[in-house]
This record gives C-alpha cells, sequence and structure tokens, in this order.
C-alpha cells in the first residue's frame, strides 16, 4: 500500500501597517511576555488545487515504472492571528494592538519553518505506477492543513491578553481519479497542471478612489505619471480592519530583502520610500523614485500578476512601502484621516 508523506510547509512573512515608513528592526517591549501556544479544537484543512500525473510506460521492455509527485506552492505566511476583533498575519503584533507589541515567534517555534518564505515544492509519498505496455493518468487533490489555538500574553502590568491563532503545519495529497491511456502509437500526453495555488481567493474589483485625485511626477518610467489624494477620506482603522482588509503590505517589517511575492493582481500600487530607490517586478527595473516621496506615497499604475516578485532596491533607509489588493484606495484615500501623515 502506498504511504502519505506528510511534509511540513510553513512560512512565514510579516506584516504591518502600510505607508508607515519605519527600520526594518521590529523592536519590541521585554516586558511583554508571550506563554506557549496551546492548541484548540481538530485541524482545519484548506483546499489548494489539483494537479495531474501522467505515468507513461509504453516503450519495448522493462519493468513497473514509479512516479513521485511533487508540486510547487506559493506562500507568504504560515501563522494568522487575532486580537480582539482585530485580525493579521505573521508572528509580530503591534504597540497598537497590544501595549508593548508581541512577538510571537518563541511560543511557535517548532511549528513552522522560515526559511520557506516566498515558495517551495512539496512532495507526496504516493506510488503512482504503470505496468508495462500501459499509460495512466492520475489526480491528486492538495490541501493545507492548519491548526487553532491561543496564546496568552502577559503585559508589563502582569494583565493578560488572549491571542487567538492559527499555524499552518503541512500539506497533504489525496489520490481522486486514476484513468488509464492506451498506448499504440501516440505519444506521451502533454503534462496537465495547474497554476501554483495563491493563498489569495480571487477577489472583485477595487473600489475607488474615494477622494479626488491629482497627476504627479516623482521618477522615471512608471513614476513619470503617478497620482496622490489628500487623504482623509472618512475611514475607520476599524471598518477597513474588518471589512475592507483585502491588503497587502510589503515594508521594512514585513521583508529583510525589500521584496514580496504579490498575492493579489493588480492594475495599481500604492508606493512610497524614504529616499532614492529603484521599483522592480520579476528582476526588471519599472522606475526609479528621484527622493523621498513623504509617509503618504502615490499610487502608480502598474500590472502585477499572483506571484510576481516586486521589489525596492537599495532598500532605503528610512523605510519604504509597497501595497496592492482589491481594497488599495480605502487604506489610501482614508491614510491621512487616520493620521499618519503627519508621522
Amino acid at each position: 500500500m502506498p504511504t502519505r508523506a506528510s511534509s511540513v510547509l510553513l512560512a512565514v512573512v510579516l506584516l504591518a501597517a502600510c505607508g508607515r515608513l519605519s527600520p526594518p528592526q521590529v523592536v519590541v517591549d521585554s516586558a511583554t511576555v508571550p506563554g506557549p501556544v496551546v492548541a484548540a479544537g481538530q485541524p482545519e484543512l484548506r483546499d489548494l488545487s489539483p494537479t495531474t500525473e501522467t505515468v507513461w510506460n509504453c516503450g519495448s521492455g522493462g519493468g513497473t515504472v514509479i512516479k513521485h509527485p511533487t508540486m510547487s506552492v506559493i506562500t507568504n505566511y504560515a501563522v494568522e492571528w487575532e486580537v480582539g476583533g482585530t485580525v493579521g498575519v505573521g508572528v509580530h503584533i503591534g504597540d497598537g494592538i497590544i501595549p508593548g507589541g508581541a512577538d510571537l515567534r518563541a511560543s511557535l517555534e517548532g511549528r513552522y519553518v522560515t526559511e520557506f518564505e516566498q515558495g517551495v515544492q512539496q512532495g507526496t509519498g504516493w506510488d503512482l505506477p504503470a505496468e508495462p505496455n500501459s499509460a495512466v493518468v492520475y489526480t491528486l487533490m492538495w490541501r493545507e492543513m492548519w491548526q487553532p489555538g491561543y496564546i496568552d500574553v502577559r503585559l508589563a502590568d502582569q494583565s493578560v491578553v488572549r491571542v487567538n491563532v492559527r499555524y499552518r503545519t503541512g500539506i497533504q495529497s489525496d489520490i481522486v481519479g486514476k484513468q488509464p491511456l492506451a498506448c499504440g502509437t501516440q505519444q506521451p500526453p502533454a503534462q496537465q497542471t495547474t497554476q501554483p495555488p495563491s493563498i489569495s481567493p480571487s477577489s472583485p474589483p477595487s473600489e475607488g478612489p474615494f477622494r479626488e485625485h491629482r497627476t504627479d511626477a516623482i521618477g522615471s518610467d512608471t513614476l513619470a505619471q503617478v497620482t496622490y489624494s489628500d487623504g482623509i477620506a472618512p475611514f475607520t482603522q476599524q471598518e477597513l480592519d474588518t471589512s475592507h482588509s483585502r491588503l497587502q503590505m510589503v515594508n521594512p517589517e514585513t521583508t529583510s530583502d525589500g521584496c514580496g511575492v504579490a498575492r493579489y493582481a493588480a492594475e495599481q500600487v500604492w508606493f512610497g520610500a524614504a529616499s532614492q530607490t529603484t521599483l522592480t517586478v520579476n528582476g526588471s527595473p519599472v522606475g526609479e523614485v528621484y527622493g523621498g516621496t513623504g509617509s503618504h506615497g502615490y499610487i502608480i499604475n502598474l500590472t502585477i500578476h499572483v506571484g510576481d516578485r516586486i521589489c525596492v532596491n537599495p532598500v532605503p533607509a528610512g523605510g519604504f512601502h509597497i501595497c496592492l489588493g482589491p481594497d488599495l484606495y480605502y487604506h489610501y484615500d482614508s491614510y491621512c484621516y487616520r493620521g499618519h501623515c503627519q508621522q
């Protein structure tokens, strides 16, 4: 009987408030002490995408052919948390959510693997055989496994805040289809594969803008024509957290190399930098900003696909931010209303 290998597939990308130009270090009050993670409830299964594997054994001679399939998975984080109705991802929780902030890394040590930050290849223990003079197409379904739980965080005043968490513990596969093929004179069929699954589902088109936007030029190429608003659309942080949270944020608090992998397809990107830098997509420059943009930043027209790698080089010493997602304008057009433009 085939055996199923259970491999750990875990990744962490730390998300923080977009638009905040800050040094890359995350400062956490040492008086804030998270306790151990406590698993609570049964693991959850999240469907990824099916893949097909063709095992071709139509040549003369030889014995049984066996394949061991793998799957490439794009993933940007492995921990989800919730505190009092505010949700986020990654192992760092900011001071605005928990006084003094909290770092959950020690609590979750051994539950995830930090080197898998942007993509891994997951193997399976299934043996997929084809007898001599035969061919078989196997269909496999892949699922992520997430464990719910909680972490109690003791604050400096000795009060305790409970953080509900979910952390990815691995992925599994199941054989859901097996189709024999005739040999004869036909050639091996083209491998049928799916796109690597994204952690973000497809989303409706973005709403907004909600304030009048004016044009400006802040650099070369794509950055030669950008737009900006006064940022005072009346959306509160609570509204954004509960109803308009579809925004990916890349800044010094989420990356050490100035790069992020897109979880959303986008036509507009919110960009800001503290000093001169070059913006690249999949290694190709798309524009150089000539100087600091201010904390609010600008909206640029830039086509991004799920899985694209978007970077700044060099990483500005004073910080940067790249944001994209269906709820982009909710966040950008209310940024000053929420008090961030004076920072």
